[in-house]
């Protein structure tokens, strides 16, 4: 089971917009003490795409409270394939 966070930083000091993702948790312990990954990237496609996943999720959330109804799920098994839906777009992957 994957349990990735992102963050997506508009300013940092080079100027660059970044995004980190992984499994750490941002503890102490999540970043010196246990065996996680983590991706930073400041490739602009990649950001865009981090950005977009987290204002479609934000406006996924909102609706849901706003009609009193569970979040839909945004990952599905499909035979040897995962179906992730990362901002507005379905992507499938293939599976080992």
């Amino acid at each position: 089971i994957m349990h990735n966070k992102y963050f997506v930083f508009a300013d940092t000091i080079g100027g660059n917009q970044v995004a980190w993702t992984g499994s750490a948790n941002i503890t102490k312990v999540g970043l010196t003490g246990n065996e996680e990954n983590i991706l930073v990237t400041n490739d602009p496609g990649l950001v865009e795409e981090y950005k977009e996943a987290f204002l479609n999720t934000k406006q996924r959330i909102r609706d849901a409270k706003k009609n009193k109804e569970p979040m839909r799920p945004y990952c599905a098994y499909a035979g040897n394939k995962l179906l992730v839906e990362f901002g507005k777009k379905l992507r499938s992957f293939k599976c080992f």
